[in-house]
């Protein structure tokens, strides 16, 4: 059996939280090793648990994050990743950048508003 994929939950609406878990828990080889709605027990958790992947809804951290995070950003590419198109041009704190090119992985904190 191949090693489980550790997801922690981190969202403030328990309908969504509720959901995520039910889902995840059906997708092989995800596991749920916690989901919470409150920043600081994430973080306790983030520490104990030692999640593989953290869904946060980004909304809740305000332009400032608790630790680096990256985020895979899933754009459409017709150019067929070549970067001659910019279909899947991405706003960013530094500019527009490609996903093809650039990323398609970014530091979660350049993808969020200003301010």
């Amino acid at each position: 059996m191949a090693d489980k994929i550790r997801v922690l939950i981190v969202d403030d609406h328990d309908r969504v939280r509720g959901g995520l878990v039910t889902a995840l828990r059906r997708a092989d080889p995800l596991e749920v090793v916690g989901a919470t709605g409150c920043a600081d027990e994430a973080l306790q958790w983030l520490h104990e648990r030692s999640p593989d992947v953290i869904l946060l809804e980004v909304k809740r951290v305000g332009g400032a994050l608790p630790c680096p995070a990256q985020a895979l950003v899933h754009q459409i590419m017709p150019c067929g990743a070549l970067a001659g198109c910019g279909a899947c041009a991405v706003e960013t704190r530094l500019g527009w950048k490609l996903a093809c090119n650039d990323g398609p992985v970014f530091d979660l904190i350049d993808l969020l508003p200003k301010g």
